[in-house]
């Protein structure tokens, strides 16, 4: 059925318009150069269509054509926000009936299939782009979620799409790359633990007053030390804890330890307390191990060495 068939009504702002294809209470609806003609909804016009909803499922397109329409994009997506998205590269064509068997699906896993395949040998020829990588990773990955969602009710030759011998080989890049990256980033933060560390000493020894570093796998790890005077306490994160109220602090923690599944009332300045386990408290952007809160205690003489 063409437009001109169909009711349109015209939205005030492109919210309502979004809303209006989401929830389908219109045939079609119109707010600027944003509209919906039944099940799909476009940017600009109908070379742009952005998404099709197909049930309780929608078919979201990657493609991308201005700023403005990645922002109908943003609209269109929130608006389906309770739906299962799909993404694909091509959309179907109005007012086509969705099948394991529908052009579309073949066209995408194509489309895919020659991207993968390009940018598998791009790399192989040219190891440095690291960026090729992500873009065979992703496209890897949509590809997987569009067999994925019609794989139950597929003829058998489709279910062994990811069998194809271009896949496998990426598929094998990926897991190898991801392997040697994996290394790579530990040894390198075994390095920044050790540089780490060694801050953490001498910011607790009084020897540099600021601890500028931060944890290289939990940047919300947090460290005290108890000022000379013992007048207060002081996290890493430069938060400072008169003594009296960080007592009071400790003596909650020792009353609620071991008790599971507890809503925390308790407040430490204006930081709500989240989370108290044996390893750990947690309270706004602090993650303090236990062995730190204890060793306060036994420098304040609230409990003996």
């Amino acid at each position: 059925m063409r437009n001109q068939d169909r009711h349109t009504r015209n939205y005030r702002d492109q919210h309502s318009c979004a809303h209006a294809w989401a929830h389908q209470s219109t045939e079609c609806g119109n707010a600027s150069n944003f509209f919906f003609e039944g099940a799909t909804i476009y940017s600009y016009g109908r070379h742009f269509p952005i998404a099709t909803i197909d049930g309780d499922r929608v078919f979201f397109t990657t493609r991308n054509y201005s700023v403005s329409t990645s922002a109908h994009k943003g609209l269109a997506r929130s608006a389906v926000s309770d739906k299962e998205i799909i993404y694909v590269h091509f959309l179907p064509v109005s007012d086509e009936k969705i099948t394991p068997e529908s052009p579309f699906i073949k066209r995408n896993i194509d489309f895919w299939i020659d991207n993968i395949a390009s940018e598998t040998k791009n790399f192989l020829e040219n190891p440095k782009k690291k960026l090729l990588l992500k873009c065979i990773d992703e496209q890897f990955c949509l590809l997987h979620s569009l067999v994925r969602t019609f794989s139950a009710q597929a003829p058998q030759e489709f279910s062994t799409v990811l069998e194809n011998s271009v896949l496998k080989q990426a598929a094998e890049l990926i897991t190898s790359q991801r392997t040697l990256k994996e290394i790579s980033d530990r040894k390198r933060n075994a390095a920044r633990l050790v540089t780490f560390e060694k801050s953490v000493l001498e910011w607790e020894n009084g020897i540099i007053s600021t601890l500028k570093t931060l944890h290289p796998t939990d940047p919300n790890l947090t460290y005290l030390r108890l000022d000379t005077g013992k007048a207060h306490i002081e996290t890493s994160k430069g938060i400072k804890v008169p003594i009296q109220q960080a007592r009071d602090f400790w003596m909650y923690i020792c009353q609620v330890m071991g008790t599971t599944g507890m809503r925390h009332t308790f407040r430490i300045l204006n930081f709500q307390v989240q989370e108290i386990t044996p390893e750990f408290i947690r309270v706004g952007c602090h993650t303090i191990p236990i062995l730190q809160i204890n060793k306060i205690a036994r420098q304040a003489g609230w409990i003996s060495s």
